[in-house]
């Protein structure tokens, strides 16, 4: 069995997810192991305590996945309770959707497809209004205080804001491939795509 061990905690490294856990938000600095983040079984007898008998290394993809999971869990208003298996799972697609939209290049960008998109809106003042610019969010809206935030959702600039754009359904509208990235909105059509 590979262990890491760590003052007097040791962790089993695992590929895997192990269910019924949690991460465990000791940062880096804590759990000095890049490419490997700590999950531990709650303390279900006491808040916010953790049963440091039987605590697990998860194998990421990477340093920079295994980090962008750590910042989640222990930032500000998440509870680590919430930091689960699901959880986890959907930061890992999220990140590695925003890795394909970092990589790709402002060429690749204009040449993107116009995405239909028939009445997109806006909320201002009461009123509903038809967006012109538009942007999928980068994943930084999170760290600062909206922790439901996630890369792709699309939001246009109004009145010096950044305002959510929703579609007919009545839902944010997303795309989280395109995180980072502007567009224009004409004729139903998300189109003119450029790096933002």
């Amino acid at each position: 069995m590979s262990q890491f061990i760590d003052n007097n905690d040791v962790f089993e490294i695992v590929e895997d997810f192990p269910l019924g856990y949690i991460v465990w938000p000791i940062g880096r600095a804590n759990f000095p192991h890049p490419g490997y983040i700590p999950v531990a079984r709650p303390d279900r007898s006491q808040a916010f305590h953790i049963l440091r008998d039987d605590l697990k290394a998860v194998k990421c993809a990477d340093e920079d996945e295994a980090l962008y999971i750590l910042k989640y869990a222990s930032m500000g208003g998440y509870g680590a309770q919430e930091m689960d298996k699901a959880v986890f799972s959907r930061l890992v697609q999220e990140w590695r959707e925003m890795e394909t939209a970092r990589d790709l290049t402002a060429g690749q960008i204009s040449e993107l497809e116009p995405i239909e998109a028939p009445g997109l809106y806006f909320f201002w003042n009461g009123q509903k209004l038809t967006p012109n610019g538009l942007y999928f969010s980068s994943d930084l809206r999170r760290w600062h205080h909206r922790p439901d935030e996630y890369a792709g959702r699309l939001y246009t600039h109004f009145d010096n804001a950044l305002r959510p754009v929703y579609g007919q359904d009545g839902e944010q509208f997303e795309r989280r491939g395109l995180a980072c990235v502007c567009a224009r909105y004409r004729d139903g059509k998300i189109t003119d795509f450029y790096k933002g």
